[in-house]
C-alpha cells in the first residue's frame, strides 16, 4: 500500500461516523474479535438486520478486529429501544 492509499483510508474511516449520523443511522456498539471471524460476523450482522428490518452498517479497523456496527433509528423512544435490542443482539449473536 502507498502512503497516498493509507492517507485515503484514514479520511474515508474519519468521514465514516458524520456521514451514518446524516443518515440517521446512530446507535452503535464497539465489537472486538479474533480477525479471522470478521466475515462470518459481518456477514451475521446483516442477517440479524435483515431479520429485524433494520438496516445496520459497519465501519471496522479491520485490520485489529474491531467493528462498531451502527442501527438505523426513528426518533421515538420505542424506536431507539428497538434499535439498541438490535445492535445488542447483532453485537454478542
Amino acid at each position: 500500500m502507498q502512503l497516498a492509499d493509507s492517507d485515503e483510508l484514514l479520511e474515508a474511516r474519519r468521514l465514516a461516523n458524520p456521514a451514518l449520523r446524516a443518515r440517521g443511522l446512530r446507535v452503535s456498539r464497539d465489537v472486538g474479535l479474533p480477525v479471522a471471524a470478521l466475515a462470518a460476523v459481518i456477514r451475521g450482522i446483516e442477517r440479524i438486520g435483515a431479520e429485524h428490518g433494520r438496516r445496520i452498517s459497519t465501519v471496522a479497523h479491520a485490520g485489529d478486529g474491531n467493528l462498531h456496527p451502527t442501527a438505523e433509528v426513528g426518533e421515538s423512544a420505542g424506536e431507539i429501544a428497538a434499535a439498541e435490542r438490535v445492535i445488542c443482539w447483532a453485537r454478542v449473536g
